[in-house]
């Protein structure tokens, strides 16, 4: 079983899909809808084709578009409970009522899980009809006109969030801040709250009212929630800056050989970006990050996810650094990993940039580098004119310089340029 397969396409590809809401299929576009990584997308066909002996499941926000019209894949929209279970579902959580009454509840929000998990936390800690199922009908005329054309998890959400106590409300939006599941300890170092008896009582209501989820030493959100509750954040950039002295007190792992053990320098990472503190973030990239993940791990698709953080403009625009060097790097290390993701296309717009940079600031060596990879991008694209052009730049900067390895290589690259 492949669950939460949405994380491997583009749509919730990023270190900031955490963050993001649902995105209607109606409303995504092709890219959105392809797998980052082509060993993935080769999987799905593969599955798809073969004739397997066993069944792979996999759940997904969005349908994958590899397996569009594939013979060997079954697609089910999971939209909403069967009312028999939302009944089920309701009487498992202490809400008194009979059938009719709580399908009655149920269908206006269409049985979304989410939305009745979180009206069923509001039953039991309604202060008139306390885990009686006559509660949602005190909010149910407020909220039910926004239901039309929308997706009835929005309004139950906005009256789930708006009746917590300010404090509470903050605490959620805090928590909301982390990327994924996290232990007590953690959310202790960004509460506000005075004593950990509050911040006790505070999870519990959190709890109570199906917002937040406890699992074994863990607490957990569903992507919905995260979603509303982190937008609705006071000062993000604050709170970032307090995770980020957090997980600067984990320690680095004695050896790397596997994504996990970076995990928490990719935490670090992730909220010194957000914190706004890109010099910071950059530094840290480089010295701790890129050259494990790029040369010893060949995750070059989390390169793409981590510089790309470095670009919050957008990559059309230059990353959010001061130092023409920082640039340059973040730009040639974005292309390069987009190179080795199979996106030729777009490694040559960002090296071509990077190469700009490094030659306004007189960079010649770095240049003469990065015109090289620009050459070899050419030739794999067959543009052979471009390709000889920048070879013939980068050979000329490399006759000045006291590396003739660098030479000899343009030259072999321009030899394979004239005998194609």
């Amino acid at each position: 079983m492949l669950d939460g397969f949405e994380r491997e396409l583009r749509a919730y590809g990023g270190l900031s899909a955490a963050y993001a809401g649902d995105l209607p299929a109606e409303d995504a576009d092709l890219a959105d809808l392809t797998c980052i990584d082509p060993h993935a997308a080769q999987f799905l066909r593969g599955i798809a084709a073969l004739p397997l002996k066993g069944r792979v499941l996999i759940t997904s926000r969005l349908f994958p578009h590899e397996l569009d019209g594939a013979s060997g894949c079954r697609r089910e929209d999971l939209l909403g409970l069967q009312p028999v279970d939302a009944v089920a579902f309701f009487h498992a959580h202490g809400v008194r009522g009979i059938r009719a009454e709580i399908e009655a509840v149920c269908r206006p929000w269409d049985y979304h899980p989410l939305a009745l998990r979180v009206l069923a936390g509001f039953i039991a800690r309604d202060h008139r009809f306390r885990g009686d199922v006559q509660a949602a009908a005190r909010h149910l005329d407020e909220v039910l006109p926004e239901l039309t054309g929308t997706h009835g998890h929005t309004p139950i959400l906005r009256v789930a969030y708006d009746s917590l106590d300010g404090p509470v409300r903050e605490l959620l939006s805090r928590i909301a801040a982390f990327r994924g599941a996290v232990d007590y300890d953690a959310i202790l170092a960004i509460s506000e709250f005075e004593d950990e008896r509050a911040l006790d009582a505070a999870l519990d209501e959190l709890v109570d009212r199906g917002l937040l989820m406890r699992e074994g030493g863990q607490y957990a959100l569903h992507p919905l929630v995260r979603r509303y509750a982190y937008v609705r954040l006071g000062d993000p950039k604050g709170v970032h800056e307090q995770l980020r002295g957090y997980f600067t007190g984990v320690p680095e792992p004695d050896r790397v050989e596997n994504l996990e053990d970076l995990r928490q320098s990719i935490e670090l990472y992730h909220h010194t970006a957000r914190a706004g503190r890109y010099e910071d973030a950059c530094d840290l990239l480089y010295e701790r990050l890129f050259s494990a993940l790029y040369y010893q791990l060949g995750a070059t698709t989390t390169c793409v996810e981590l510089l790309r953080q470095l670009f919050p403009d957008g990559e059309d625009a230059p990353p959010r650094l001061s130092v023409d060097t920082d640039r340059a790097w973040a730009l040639n290390a974005l292309a390069n990993s987009y190179d080795r993701c199979g996106q030729l296309r777009r490694a040559v717009q960002l090296g071509i940039e990077g190469a700009l940079v490094y030659e306004l600031a007189d960079y010649r060596f770095d240049l003469a580098t990065a015109l090289q990879n620009l050459a070899s991008r050419c030739l794999e694209l067959g543009q052979m004119r471009n390709a000889e052009d920048y070879l013939r730049r980068s050979i000329k900067l490399c006759k000045a310089s006291p590396e003739p390895f660098s030479e000899a290589t343009g030259q072999a690259y321009l030899g394979g340029v004239a005998g194609a």
